[in-house]
Formats: structure tokens, sequence, C-alpha cells
């Protein structure tokens, strides 16, 4: 596999994950299991490859526009 093609299953990944999130978070879910989704501790793993949320979504974090970690 390239990094290219994990990178493609890391968006993937990264979009299941991101609902996953959202429906555990207003009780549609009773479980969140995000290593079902090759996420642990802010990264992506997908085979020999790990990728960030920036990344994945090409937005450069930016701790000016509220961004997305806590400061």
């Amino acid at each position: 596999m390239t990094r290219n093609e994990a990178l493609a299953i890391a968006k993937t990944n990264y979009t299941a994950h991101r609902k996953a999130v959202i429906d555990h978070l207003f009780g549609r879910a009773a479980t969140l299991d995000e290593a079902s989704f090759g996420y642990r501790h802010g990264w992506y793993y997908v085979g020999n490859f790990t990728f960030d949320q920036d990344e994945i979504t090409g937005q450069p974090y930016d701790h000016n526009q509220g961004g997305w970690a806590y400061l």
C-alpha cells in the first residue's frame, strides 16, 4: 500500500469517526470505539502510516482562528 492509498483510507476513516463522535455526543450511539476507525491520541493509523487531522483535511491548524485544539 502506498502512502496516497493509505491517506484515502484515512480520509474515509476520519469522516466516519467524526460522524460516530457526533452520534455519541447526541445520544444516538451508546458507545464510541475510536480504535475501530484507526484513531488513537489524535492520529489516524492505516497500515504502517500515520496521519494527523491537518494532513487529512488539508487545513493547517491556526490557533488565531479558534482552531480545534484547546490552548
